[in-house]
């Protein structure tokens, strides 16, 4: 998951992962977030729908999701 976070929003090596955020990265932006369920959905062989889609605000809170959800 650090990998999809890494690569979707071009962030550098040894970037502090828990601090990455909407409001706090700039890439994040409704592209990104996009970009970010559907490569977590591919990645994981899962279908997020739009409530949890609309949850993931920072790498804890994908995981989460990714748990309820099995994986």
């Amino acid at each position: 998951m650090q990998r999809i976070f890494q690569a979707v929003f071009k962030l550098a090596p040894g970037t502090d992962l828990s601090a990455v955020r909407p409001n706090q990265t700039p890439q994040w932006d409704s592209l990104g977030h996009v970009t970010l369920v559907a490569a977590l959905e591919s990645e994981f062989n899962v279908n997020l729908d739009m409530a949890d889609a609309l949850r993931i605000n920072s790498l804890e809170v994908a995981r989460e999701v990714l748990e309820q959800h099995g994986v």
